[in-house]
């Protein structure tokens, strides 16, 4: 799903913060389905997790006062049922 439509690794909150934003904008626009909303949400949960988390399931302050209410409500919905991959070591 990523491809070249989502960057992988924002550097930044406000990078990934954008890339939720168009994400979830395609998915209201149905561009793509929930199933593609929510791998893409899960990898960045995953792979980017010191930008999207507060704490164990608490979505970050900069990320939640960027990305509005309406996606806020959205991606909490999704990633409710979200499990953290376990790291190799």
């Amino acid at each position: 799903i990523m491809g070249n439509e989502y960057m992988k690794y924002p550097a930044t909150k406000k990078e990934l913060a954008d890339e939720i934003k168009k994400v979830c904008d395609n998915y209201f626009a149905r561009r793509i389905t929930i199933e593609e909303l929510t791998e893409t949400l899960y990898w960045y949960a995953n792979n980017c997790s010191e930008h999207i988390f507060d704490g164990p399931a608490e979505l970050n302050s900069t990320i939640s006062l960027l990305i509005g209410k309406k996606r806020i409500k959205l991606i909490s919905k999704i990633l409710d049922q979200y499990m953290p991959e376990k790291k190799e070591e």
